[in-house]
């Protein structure tokens, strides 16, 4: 098995022996790690920007999005690639070998729910995570709000086109927060087809746009819903946002949501247009996001040529409305 610590030259033993300012020797004795590294840092007078450099020039690279991460507490090194990363990190920032590695303790089991069922993180229920995870850092430690908001509804309608293509999808939810200090929370769409199209992320009601980010290559689009306020703990946020399609690349037959942690309702409501009607409509269940086990029953049109399905106490599957004409 690999180590994460290396040997210490003279020259770096000499930088981790100079006397450290006291609040950081503090931390370093006492921990967590995130308050020792962002005092080390800010002992350094080290931009990100010049610290993830030395970082890359001795082979450990490392994203800035990942170190500020690791700084903010939002997220903490655990792979081994990490692990050694931070061994190089000691010396850059002068500390005594070891000083951060041991503030880590044991890896940490992923968080689990109520119902016993694994949280992963963000972009592992997503096909290619690396990927995925290298798209959100561009929105910094900001995405790991995500875990601080409980779900409580979701409200999703499809309106298609008279083409078969989809118009637009108006989503609606509303979250808790478990904690103080969420102010945004991360919309996320992920197209499913070889040719995807991806929508305009508009925000309509609750909240306001930040930052957008479009992936045409894994056909990804991103948006960053900003709240009025940071929340505190118990408070709850209503969101109104609308993806929009322009593309007349934009013909799929199936939508639905990715539920990593419980929702308690979710309704899908899908609106064809007369002259372009299935003919056939399921409701299906993807258990842990696994297309091969997926569980699909036939769901009728209505009088208006709309197809809708409710989930309940939803968690760690997808849950969709699929068709075809």
């Amino acid at each position: 098995m690999s180590s994460p610590y290396r040997v210490v030259s003279a020259s770096e033993a000499g930088a981790a022996s100079r006397p450290l300012p006291g609040e950081l020797a503090q931390a370093l004795a006492t921990g967590p790690f995130c308050d020792a590294l962002r005092l080390a840092i800010a002992a350094t007078g080290l931009s990100l920007d010049r610290i993830q450099y030395r970082l890359r020039a001795r082979g450990a690279p490392v994203s800035i999005a990942a170190l500020s991460f690791w700084q903010s507490g939002h997220r903490r090194p655990e792979r081994s690639a990490s692990l050694s990363a931070v061994g190089h990190l000691e010396q850059i920032l002068g500390l005594p070998a070891g000083s951060l590695i041991a503030l880590l303790g044991p890896p940490r089991s992923r968080r689990r729910s109520r119902s016993g069922l694994e949280r992963p993180p963000l972009e592992a229920v997503w096909p290619e995570p690396d990927r995925v995870r290298e798209v959100l850092e561009r929105f910094g430690p900001q995405c790991g709000w995500d875990d601080a908001l409980a779900r409580i509804s979701a409200h999703d309608r499809v309106v298609m086109n008279p083409d078969g293509t989809v118009r637009s999808i108006r989503c609606r939810q509303i979250m808790r927060a478990a904690t103080d200090g969420p102010d945004r929370w991360m919309a996320i769409y992920r197209a499913e087809n070889d040719d995807p199209a991806l929508p305009r992320v508009h925000a309509r009601h609750g909240c306001r746009l930040g930052r957008t980010h479009d992936d045409d290559q894994l056909g990804m689009a991103l948006g960053e819903l900003l709240f009025d306020r940071a929340l505190r703990r118990d408070e709850f946020v209503v969101l109104d946002y609308e993806l929009e399609f322009h593309s007349a690349h934009s013909l799929f037959e199936a939508f639905g949501r990715r539920f990593r942690l419980p929702m308690r309702q979710y309704l899908i409501e899908v609106d064809f247009h007369p002259d372009a009607l299935p003919r056939q409509c399921q409701h299906a269940i993807v258990p842990r996001f696994e297309q091969a086990h997926t569980m699909a029953c036939d769901v009728p049109l209505d009088r208006q040529n709309r197809i809708h399905g409710l989930g309940l106490d939803l968690e760690g599957c997808s849950y969709n409305l699929q068709w075809h004409f």
